[in-house]
């Protein structure tokens, strides 16, 4: 009787440790392309046709800003938070009708509602789980500068060390403001649903965010980001990203990226490139985590169907 209750215990005990060392992945870790971790995550207020489908994402009123029909995949392999990391993704977008015409101040979308969608899913591979995730992105235009968006997503995890798995249902909202021809602001509300208290999901945690991305010359492009989440211990944290989108010619650009996440104890470095062709786009990422000297590689294609 006695070790039947201690080895309950013992199995208690590791359950609420992997428990927690799951639920220290940042809130997106389910986003894996190489034009959103080349900057750190920062893009919130992201007004640029490039990378439109990775932001779009974290703020679904990014899709209605430019008119496009894409197809993207990429895939990451490497080292994070101390465990070994692949991740692989797709997504397709189609905001044809979707563009802003700033010439125009009584602008309203050509289509119905909504004027854009994405559909995106990723697998991603780590030591202590597996997650398939699928999410729909859904935006629309209020006028020549604002839009809303909304999104719903389902997530698929599996724990091979706690034997669990888990289904979770969850969705998400933003908002985009053209304030100026140079600045722009984002607001982003992420997993509302905030399933901390689940054994696996822990890190689907609800988040808000605050961006700015500011266009500080032709060619170069400054983001900002500041989002309050929670750590496992449910008490509230910040989230602080910045970014820089460096136009060297119209077919080549510089990435750089910083992020001090406090929820998850851990600041990152990052930097790309992208390469844009006339029938498709090549970008890369390289990642650095300074808290376990982890490097995360990313690769992504997208092609313009339209």
């Amino acid at each position: 009787m006695i070790f039947k209750v201690t080895s309950k215990k013992i199995l208690l005990l590791l359950s609420c440790f992997f428990a927690m060392m799951n639920s220290t992945w940042a809130f997106d870790s389910y986003l894996n392309s190489s034009r959103y971790k080349a900057l750190a995550g920062s893009g919130i207020a992201a007004t640029s046709k490039l990378g439109m489908e990775d932001f779009g994402l974290i703020n679904p009123a990014i899709l209605a800003t430019n008119s496009d029909l894409v197809f993207a995949t990429g895939y990451a392999k490497g080292r994070s938070q101390d465990q070994e990391v692949s991740g692989f993704s797709l997504s397709v977008l189609d905001s044809v009708n979707g563009a802003w015409d700033t010439k125009r101040s009584d602008y309203m979308p050509s289509g119905g509602f909504p004027v854009a969608s994405i559909l995106y899913y990723s697998n991603l591979d780590l030591d202590s789980f597996k997650d398939q995730f699928f999410q729909l992105g859904l935006a629309q235009p209020l006028s020549s500068n604002m839009s809303l968006g909304l999104s719903v997503n389902y997530s698929i995890l599996k724990s091979d060390s706690l034997n669990v798995s888990e289904s979770v249902f969850d969705f998400g909202a933003g908002f985009l403001w053209k304030i100026l021809d140079r600045l722009s602001l984002g607001v982003s509300a992420l997993h509302l649903m905030d399933r901390r208290d689940e054994q696996i999901s822990g890190y689907l945690r609800r988040s808000l965010g605050l961006g700015l991305e500011f266009k500080a010359s032709s060619t170069v492009k400054l983001r900002g980001d500041f989002w309050r989440t929670r750590d496992p211990m449910d008490e509230t944290q910040n989230v602080f990203r910045l970014g820089v989108m460096n136009f060297i010619t119209e077919s080549f650009v510089l990435q750089f990226g910083y992020a001090d996440d406090q929820s998850i104890d851990s600041k990152i470095l990052a930097l790309g490139f992208v390469l844009i062709g006339p029938k498709f786009t090549i970008s890369y990422s390289l990642n650095r985590e300074t808290s376990y000297n982890d490097l995360l590689h990313s690769v992504d294609i997208r092609v313009p169907v339209w």
